[in-house]
């Protein structure tokens, strides 16, 4: 239950439920204003396990709309214990930006050398729209690259920076959010319509693997 800068909506439990053998995410509008303003309540999962090297997989039906991003990906959550784990940042990412119902984005986001927050951004365009039905996406993340799979389909991989600044175990996380108004992100995701709520993301099944020696 939190919220961040570029997010339009505040995470809340109840927002993530299984429904017919899916766990769906739900974004809605919320009936009064919540955590720092946040008139929207989208849901997120994360495992409480961290992981290092392997692949991270899921079939997901993306959630439709504008403005709305539904994802997969691996987080360094340095806030989960501010006091053992050291400010960072390590993140992978398989994210569905709803301005775009032909393809998806992956993203590698590391610190460099000056503690400074880098990106890695991938369009990948698809022959068929993220939000029609499920499919497999997967992450296999190796100490010197990352490979993205769209069902089972090598699309696209990264070695730039691996090796250096990627190097923290990572949460395996789930979440469905809107962007603000401010014009970057709506040049990222698409202006954000309230008319597309409630908006929902169904997940079949996650898989974890470690990677072989």
């Amino acid at each position: 239950s939190y919220t961040f800068v570029e997010n339009a909506a505040h995470f809340d439990p109840a927002l993530a439920h299984v429904v017919d053998g899916y766990l769906r995410l739900r974004l809605s509008k919320a009936e009064q204003k919540r955590a720092e303003g946040r008139i929207y309540r989208g849901g997120e999962i994360r495992t409480n396990e961290f992981f290092s090297y392997g692949r991270f997989e899921a079939r997901v039906r993306f959630a439709r709309g504008s403005g709305i991003v539904s994802s997969i990906f691996t987080y360094y959550d340095h806030w989960a214990d501010p006091a053992k784990l050291p400010e960072n940042w390590n993140e992978i990412d398989v994210e569905f930006l709803g301005k775009d119902n032909a393809g998806v984005q992956f993203n590698v986001i590391h610190w460099n050398e000056a503690e400074q927050r880098t990106t890695h951004e991938k369009h990948a365009a698809l022959d068929f729209d993220p939000t029609a039905d499920f499919h497999d996406y997967a992450i296999e993340w190796l100490p010197d690259a990352v490979h993205f799979y769209v069902d089972e389909e090598l699309v696209h991989t990264q070695t730039e920076a691996i090796a250096e600044f990627l190097t923290l175990d990572q949460r395996f996380m789930l979440n469905l959010w809107n962007v603000n108004d401010t014009p970057a992100l709506e040049g990222w995701a698409g202006a954000f319509d309230e008319a597309s709520l409630p908006a929902e993301a169904y997940y079949d099944w996650v898989r974890i693997y470690a990677v072989a020696d």
